[in-house]
């Protein structure tokens, strides 16, 4: 009997899997808080600087009364404050207490070069530090001295505000900043130059405060993460990509129909998202089922009396399924499919 032929792993696999090794550690996911602690956004960020600076998009951490910083063993910190931002390029620095994990580092301006190989790291539908790949695509004009890098590499919401790094070195080329959905791979990091400006202010005082989590928001915060513990181990993978994407589309086009004033129509699309994970789920994982039944039934018992994060009515019965889903989103699922 002859032997199998073994297919030899390329230098450029090996490569690949040793640079998600080493930065790995020190990207993070950015969960975004109201005082009352309402979750407002979810991104990405990563460690530049010993001290415990974090850098992310702007847009991330805009509103946010409290960060949540999550690290890759899945430890949590709390964000102290916004050391700096910049509107214009939608970048800001966030404090920390020092961190065990090492900063990043940038790359210098020449490496940013088209048809350069580049990867991403980052939170696409909170799908903590996910690996993508892709190639400079072009450098676009932006205000002041520094193009903006086109890349190639997959970015979904969540995303904003991890790294684009160099293949060949792992050195930070750009931070993820936004996409254009109408396209195909036509997504956008901001220059690594721009965050080496941005920390050469560092001896500067502090922009503003961020708070830590109240302690009734912090019992609420470890209810959840009992829920998610439980989700984890009920959901394949599978299972969690089903749970990730509906939220993600329903959230997507709720949100901005919520903000143009049709609550009704929101509320609508966020019941439509429920159901659909309900009978695609089939009751394959009991806590999912039991947090939306569960939020269902509430949202249907609403009047125009109950009051839900300052709202009533449908308004109200729209943030009951909202909180439901944040609660359930950003799985990975360990439970292995069903042969």
């Amino acid at each position: 009997m002859g032997l199998l032929a073994v297919a030899p792993v390329t230098r450029a696999e090996v490569d690949l899997a040793d640079l998600f090794a080493k930065t790995n550690p020190s990207v993070v996911t950015l969960r975004t808080y109201t005082a009352a602690g309402r979750k407002l956004e979810q991104g990405s960020g990563f460690i530049v600087d010993k001290t415990g600076v974090i850098v992310t998009c702007l847009h991330v951490v805009a509103d946010a009364a409290t960060v949540e910083i999550q690290t890759s063993d899945e430890s949590t910190y709390v964000a102290t404050a916004v050391i700096r931002s910049d509107k214009g390029w939608d970048i800001a620095l966030l404090k920390v207490d020092p961190l065990t994990q090492p900063p990043l580092k940038l790359a210098p301006a020449a490496a940013v070069r088209i048809g350069a190989g580049v990867v991403a790291i980052g939170s696409p539908l909170g799908l903590g530090n996910t690996l993508s790949q892709g190639i400079i695509s072009g450098l676009r004009p932006h205000e002041g001295k520094y193009d903006l890098i086109q890349v190639t590499t997959p970015i979904s919401s969540g995303s904003s505000g991890g790294p684009i790094l160099s293949a060949a070195t792992g050195e930070v080329i750009g931070l993820t900043a936004s996409t254009y959905t109408s396209g195909q791979n036509l997504n956008f990091a901001i220059p690594a130059s721009v965050i080496a400006d941005e920390l050469a202010t560092l001896d500067e005082p502090f922009e503003r405060k961020l708070e830590d989590f109240t302690p009734d928001v912090k019992r609420a915060l470890a209810e959840a993460k009992k829920v998610r513990s439980a989700l984890e181990l009920e959901c394949t993978e599978a299972d969690a990509l089903i749970i990730n994407t509906t939220i993600q589309d329903a959230i997507t086009s709720g949100v901005g129909i919520y903000n143009n004033g049709d609550p009704l129509a929101c509320y609508r699309i966020y019941e439509g998202a429920a159901y659909k994970i309900l009978f695609r789920l089939a009751n394959r994982s009991p806590t999912a089922t039991h947090v939306l039944e569960t939020a269902l039934l509430k949202a249907e018992a609403v009047d125009n009396t109950t009051q839900i994060s300052g709202t009533t009515g449908t308004a109200a019965k729209a943030w009951i399924l909202r909180y439901a889903f944040d609660s359930i989103s950003g799985i990975h699922g360990r439970k292995p499919p069903t042969p």
